[in-house]
């Protein structure tokens, strides 16, 4: 990955080609070859829009990989509604070995 910035809060950290911190709102808002480790879980898309924070944000066209569930898959989008919370819209998800 050639991601050009890094932001690292905690157990959360996100690279992304361009990046935008908000410390007031201390939100993140990353644009290309996004990547996010959180707990261990990988997840790349498109665009993420994060609050630190509270870990409530969103991931545009994600693929995942839920390193203790030992799951992966892909999506249009994933919202992340808590720290340990998300939603897969428009996805799919396996936990199937196969090729990845």
């Amino acid at each position: 990955m050639d991601s050009q910035v890094e932001i690292t809060r905690g157990k959360t950290r996100i690279e992304a080609d361009r990046m935008h911190y908000d410390i007031v709102d201390d939100r993140v808002d990353a644009i290309g070859n996004v990547h996010v480790e959180r707990e261990g879980n990988q997840f790349t898309g498109d665009e993420l829009r994060l609050k630190m924070d509270t870990g409530v944000g969103v991931l545009e066209n994600p693929v995942y990989k839920l390193m203790r569930k030992n799951a992966r898959g892909k999506a249009d989008r994933i919202e992340f509604e808590t720290q340990d919370s998300a939603t897969v819209i428009g996805g799919i998800y396996t936990t199937c070995e196969g090729v990845d």
